[in-house]
Parts: structure tokens; sequence; C-alpha cells
């Protein structure tokens, strides 16, 4: 089972974040947030917002950043 994640070939989160700051923010613009998640898995970060009106998702190319 190979599973591990090679973190040469991947953007740490903290990367992701800066490069993609402005593509996260204007999809979390809401102020009534109420939780945030970030995932990796099979090469995919997915950042979860939680607030009152529902769940919103973005997904990104865990190596390059690039919006899918």
């Amino acid at each position: 089972m190979d599973d591990a994640i090679d973190l040469n070939a991947t953007l740490s989160p903290d990367e992701l974040y800066k490069m993609k700051s402005s593509v996260i923010s204007d999809e979390i613009k809401s102020s009534d947030i109420t939780e945030t998640q970030l995932r990796l898995s099979e090469g995919v970060y997915s950042v979860s917002t939680r607030s009152e009106t529902g769940i919103s998702e973005l997904k990104f190319n865990a190596k390059t950043g690039e919006l899918i």
C-alpha cells in the first residue's frame, strides 16, 4: 500500500493559502462562518467552510495549486 505523501512534490497548506488567498477569500466572504477544514486526499486539497447558510468547498491540485 502506497499512501505516502511526497512532501517534495506537494504544496504545503501554508503555500496553498498564500498562492490562492484571493480565490479562497472570495469564496468565504460570509461573516457567519462557523468552521473551516483543509483536507488532503489523493493529490487534492479540499478547503471547506461551514456557515449558517450551508457548506462551501473548493478543490485544488496539491502539486500545482490549480483550482479544480
